[in-house]
């Protein structure tokens, strides 16, 4: 009699854990880790350049349709930029032009470059600013600072990125809204060889008139 009711008392409290378990909360799923899920997508020194028809200030801001973030900026960018801008390019009395760097997903187009000798990126890229409707100054200020970083390979492959493709990634919104916006960021893959066969660019030129805007950058593959 002592054993059966030992051993009912031993299938009761069987029974009752089952049950008890059965009815704990499942664990929460762990939140996944977003901390570093950028890619290694950084569009370098793009360079804003404002040319109002009169001094105004000029609010910008920097928006990421995929995704991104201001890395770094000159002046200070906090949540947009407020500016003071002169019909000469000059920004608050100081600043030849609003500069950041930005973290993007990468959403830009390889479907047309070229391929270019390491020797002649200078004499390239003067062409190809000046031909997509940047003066003098901007494409100094390009000339002066990549051609000679650009020294580790003897070809490079060039993609640019027009201000259709670059809207899908980095936004501007300016106000007052500028007539015109010219746009050109270059994707800059080193290569070994000249033999990559590449669809042939269509650069479309900007008409500068009234309030314009350019920018350029280069993202280093």
């Amino acid at each position: 009699m002592i054993i059966r009711l030992f051993l009912a008392a031993a299938i009761a409290i069987l029974v009752c854990s089952c049950k008890d378990a059965g009815t704990e909360p499942s664990p929460a799923p762990a939140s996944p880790d977003t901390t570093h899920t950028w890619p290694p997508y950084i569009v370098r020194k793009p360079n804003i350049y404002l040319y109002p028809l009169q001094k105004q200030w000029t609010s910008v801001e920097i928006t990421f349709p995929g995704g991104g973030k201001v890395l770094e900026s000159d002046p200070p960018y906090g949540a947009g930029w407020l500016v003071e801008a002169d019909p000469n390019g000059l920004i608050n009395g100081k600043f030849s032009y609003l500069y950041y760097e930005a973290r993007v997903n990468n959403l830009f187009q390889f479907s047309s470059g070229w391929v270019v000798r390491q020797d002649t990126l200078a004499d390239f890229f003067s062409h190809v600013l000046q031909s997509a409707g940047f003066n003098d100054k901007e494409t100094g200020d390009f000339l002066e600072y990549w051609p000679p970083r650009l020294t580790s390979s003897p070809f490079y492959l060039v993609y640019p990125q027009q201000k259709e493709d670059l809207e899908k990634m980095i936004a501007l919104r300016v106000t007052p809204a500028p007539d015109v916006q010219l746009r050109l960021t270059f994707v800059i893959r080193a290569a070994v060889t000249e033999n990559a066969v590449l669809n042939s660019p269509r650069l479309i030129k900007a008409v500068r008139h009234g309030f314009t805007l350019t920018e350029w950058g280069v993202v280093i593959e």
